[in-house]
């Protein structure tokens, strides 16, 4: 995009079109690069055209110039010390997580599983799905329904966050037990994980994609039957949670997992912490908790893409905000 500008000034959708990327994708690289100060763009007519800013850009080639002969020097000193070293001593272990999480941090199915691996202190990596997941072709091609995330072991990819959270547990244990080995309260945790993801999240992700949709496409019998199934669920749950901590049994588990991603966003949206103040007071330890607070704060710079961001609470918005 950089190099396409300092060409001249572009709209929009000339930056996107080259690029093997769907235009939200170009849209959120064309704001980083706002935020640097390296592009600025302004709306003229209909349309949006994007400039280089030469001085960032000349401040930018500066730094580097200042500093690529000291890099090469390092590198010099490196490769005289490697090449002292016997063979066996010169090849570095690969310490790199085993586990790659692809996903969106944006994206609440991921926050659920996020929410797993830093409970249980897991080891992994991440690969960043930028746009629409069936525009990724090898995302597509390895998991054709193309909803995120998706866990890869080595040569094995996983779909599904609860089957996820339960490969984890049973392969990759850590310090959290999120299912319990009892058969009974792992029927309880597996229930109530179901719940969520059925009754709060699917719901609540109808309404945002009505939001999104053209006004001609809107879907106003879905988006009732999705607000009346939240009612029920909130009614519920405001019952369930009414003298307990977790949703299920004594401690945090897959379920509470499930629980933070919806009654985060849901709350914007069709919100519940009003009328329910059991509910209300379970999503305030859920979002006490470091997990949580660690998922949002890297969700944070993508707030902004969210379809309902005028309705969340500022205490999220905030730089290092829990």
């Amino acid at each position: 995009m950089v190099e396409r500008l300092s060409r001249g000034p572009a709209r929009v959708s000339e930056l996107a079109k080259p690029l093997p990327m769907s235009l939200p994708a170009a849209l959120q690289h064309l704001g980083v690069l706002e935020d640097a100060g390296l592009v600025r763009s302004e709306k003229v007519g209909r349309v949006r055209i994007c400039r280089v800013e030469p001085g960032a850009l000349g401040l930018a080639e500066q730094w580097i110039n200042a500093r690529r002969a000291e890099w090469g020097r390092r590198l010099d000193r490196l490769g005289d010390y490697l090449a002292t070293l016997p063979d066996e001593e010169a090849t570095m272990p690969d310490d790199r997580p085993v586990l790659t999480l692809h996903m969106h941090p944006l994206a609440s199915y991921c926050w659920k599983v996020l929410l797993a691996l830093y409970e249980a202190e897991t080891p992994f990596q991440t690969v960043q799905i930028d746009g629409v997941p069936k525009d990724d072709k090898a995302y597509a091609e390895r998991w054709p329904i193309a909803k995120m995330p998706l866990l890869q072991d080595g040569g094995l990819f996983l779909p599904e966050t609860s089957i996820i959270i339960d490969y984890l547990q049973a392969r990759h244990p850590g310090s959290a037990i999120l299912i319990p080995a009892d058969p009974d309260a792992a029927r309880e945790v597996r229930l109530w994980d179901r719940f969520f993801d059925l009754y709060v999240h699917t719901p609540m992700q109808k309404l945002v994609s009505d939001r999104m949709r053209a006004a001609e496409a809107k879907d106003a019998v879905g988006v009732a039957e999705a607000r009346a199934t939240l009612d029920t669920a909130y009614a519920m749950l405001e019952r369930r949670m009414a003298g307990r901590t977790w949703a299920a049994g004594e401690a945090f588990s897959m379920a509470d997992c499930a629980a933070m991603p919806p009654l985060f966003y849901v709350e914007a949206m069709h919100p519940y912490r009003g009328a329910y103040p059991a509910l209300a007071a379970y999503f305030e330890r859920l979002a006490g908790r470091p997990s949580a607070q660690r998922v949002v704060r890297e969700a944070q710079p993508w707030f902004r893409y969210f379809p309902f961001v005028e309705a969340l609470e500022p205490r999220f918005l905030a730089a290092g905000a829990a």
